[in-house]
């Protein structure tokens, strides 16, 4: 993605599989509800920096800031945007059940320091 290239952002599962330079899918379906235009979007730990130009149903208009290579999976960063994501994944839940069960402690994981 170049500085200046228009993306549009979208929630559409439909794009999940279809991604291209112009369309990218974020699977945050509230997205568009916590952005508004001047938002800025951070891909990929801020490499990728996009600001929403103009919002429509399911997704974001959006500029290239400050352009990278986009791959998948990347992470997405919506800087001061009230986001009502759980703090913790059933995954997450589930792998400290494991611990749990298991009786894996915390000093397993830390090297000895002495």
């Amino acid at each position: 993605l170049g500085f200046g290239d228009k993306v549009r952002l979208t929630s559409n599962k439909e794009f999940e599989n279809k991604c291209s330079k112009s369309m990218i899918y974020v699977d945050y379906e509230r997205i568009v509800h916590v952005l508004h235009e001047g938002s800025k979007v951070f891909i990929d730990d801020g490499l990728i920096c996009l600001v929403v130009q103009q919002k429509g149903p399911n997704y974001l208009d959006c500029v290239v800031e400050n352009g990278g290579k986009l791959g998948s999976r990347k992470g997405v960063n919506l800087p001061g945007a009230p986001v009502d994501l759980p703090s913790m994944s059933e995954k997450d839940k589930e792998d400290l059940q494991f611990a749990v069960d298991n009786n894996v402690g915390v000093d397993e994981f830390i090297p000895d320091l002495a």
